[in-house]
């Protein structure tokens, strides 16, 4: 192990890896390897717990982390489903490796897409090889639709693992949804106190600054603007008139996300569209889903 790795190990061991609850939920994770979800209201710690156990865990067997919360993403662009194999250390925001447009900062409204995401991301990790699959989830984790909402997350899953990260009894009715289950385990952890409190102006910022670094050097397409493009033509022809800046998916004939773009010009006479995203080319690109949220 290099100084750098063994550096960053250090770090995690002082985190986490030297209590008996971390050290026990690392065996845990290593002797029962498969998917993990990490579930917690916001500004819990989930971003740094699953960047620690990610890099831990790779030293034993081949890790992706898919990063479903598309308000704060740190795998790729937010309004995504993002995924990677773990290399090393995650950065902040890490590179995707695969990506799946959901089209808003919140999971409200927009559950089946991000459903579909995370199964298809799940499938795309295992393809790769991946042994241990960490998922990490928004921080919408209180009232009737986000239970509906965690709890398909685990029917369509199927984890061996589920961590609760907790601050009071925000997390009981989850607990109560799944505690009978005896196909995985339950892992109840308290909510790190060096966890900080983010303002919603510094959530929109980092959310800016995400989809700015994920657009550098892209590039200026021209495409057509009709129904044959488009994945869905009812949610264009509602807000034809309000494109520029929205974010938009440009997907394959399979429906996976190619690239996130930006609209930077529509012609709704001329049925053309001006897209900048961070693609070579839009060879492959059969379909466009128009977003919920701009770019500003």
């Amino acid at each position: 192990m290099g100084p750098a790795k063994a550096a960053m190990q250090q770090q995690i061991d002082m985190s986490f890896g030297h209590t008996a609850e971390g050290e026990g939920l690392l065996k845990c994770l290593r002797d029962r390897p498969g998917v993990t979800l990490l579930f917690g209201a916001t500004d819990t710690g989930k971003t740094t717990l699953i960047r620690n156990l990610a890099f831990s865990l790779a030293s034993h067997a081949p890790t992706a982390v898919v990063d479903s919360d598309v308000g704060q993403s740190s795998v790729g662009p937010p309004a995504c489903v993002g995924a990677c194999v773990v290399k090393g250390e995650l950065k902040s925001p890490a590179e995707a490796e695969m990506l799946h447009f959901v089209g808003d900062f919140s999971p409200q409204g927009h559950f089946l897409t991000l459903l579909s995401g995370l199964v298809r991301s799940l499938r795309w990790a295992r393809d790769k090889g991946s042994v241990h699959i960490l998922v990490d989830t928004t921080g919408f984790v209180t009232g009737g639709a986000a239970l509906e909402l965690k709890y398909h997350k685990v029917e369509l899953t199927q984890p061996r693992h589920v961590i609760l990260l907790e601050r009071g009894k925000e997390l009981r009715p989850l607990l109560n949804a799944f505690h009978s289950r005896q196909d995985m385990e339950i892992h109840r952890l308290s909510a790190s106190e060096a966890a900080s409190s983010i303002s919603t102006e510094e959530r929109r910022l980092y959310r800016q600054r995400s989809l700015s670094h994920y657009l550098e050097g892209a590039n200026l397409f021209t495409m057509p603007l009709n129904l044959r493009i488009m994945v869905n033509p009812y949610s264009w022809q509602e807000d034809q008139y309000g494109l520029l800046h929205r974010l938009v998916g440009l997907l394959d004939s399979q429906g996976s996300t190619r690239a996130v773009g930006v609209v930077r010009d529509a012609d709704v006479e001329k049925e053309m569209l001006a897209v900048v995203a961070p693609l070579a080319s839009i060879e492959g690109v059969t379909h466009l889903r128009l977003g919920r949220v701009h770019k500003t």
